[in-house]
């Protein structure tokens, strides 16, 4: 007696199919029935995950594509001696977009064992890369340049402003 309530008390299939009045051998089929149905579960979410990842690439990539488009197009707009305010706004949320897409791949990749391939390339971009930073060093370059043609701009537009008249006059 103490025996088979030592084994109620470590089986709990053992219990349940004593309470119900199975044998022994009758849970079996269900655990394996449950286990099936767990296994194709997994499946199921690691197949909708496969999915997601190559949709979260995909959007990654043409972000990407957009985002160098919105380069150019600001280049142009400084070239022209336009300020690019709305552009610039426009990179910001594109940028931004990036980084939560980029979050989730991280994710998925680690879930599914995957890398996470690089993002394409800046067509506008130099052709020798001295190191494996060199996308993001150009284009915080750019968003350099763009600022310090800004910056020039307001000082120029400053310098002009002033009166020099008094400070060339000699009076004394």
């Amino acid at each position: 007696m103490k025996r088979s309530l030592f084994k109620l008390a470590h089986s709990p299939a053992l219990a349940l199919a004593i309470v119900a009045g199975a044998t022994a051998a009758a849970p079996a089929p269900v655990v394996s029935a449950q286990s099936a149905d767990l296994e194709r579960d997994i499946e199921r979410r690691k197949a909708a995950e496969d999915r997601e990842f190559s949709k979260l690439l995909a959007e990654r990539n043409k972000l990407y594509r957009q985002l160098y488009d919105l380069d150019a197009k600001a280049a142009a707009e400084l070239a022209a001696g336009r300020e690019a305010l709305t552009v610039n706004a426009q990179q910001a949320q594109i940028q931004d977009k990036i980084d939560r897409s980029e979050f989730r791949l991280g994710v998925l990749a680690i879930r599914l064992d995957r890398a996470i391939p690089d993002p394409p390339s800046d067509s506008n971009q130099s052709l020798v890369a001295p190191d494996n930073n060199e996308p993001y060093r150009a284009n915080f370059d750019r968003g350099r340049s763009r600022a310090v043609a800004l910056l020039q701009r307001k000082t120029e537009q400053v310098l002009k402003s002033i009166d020099y008249g008094p400070l060339l006059r000699s009076d004394g």
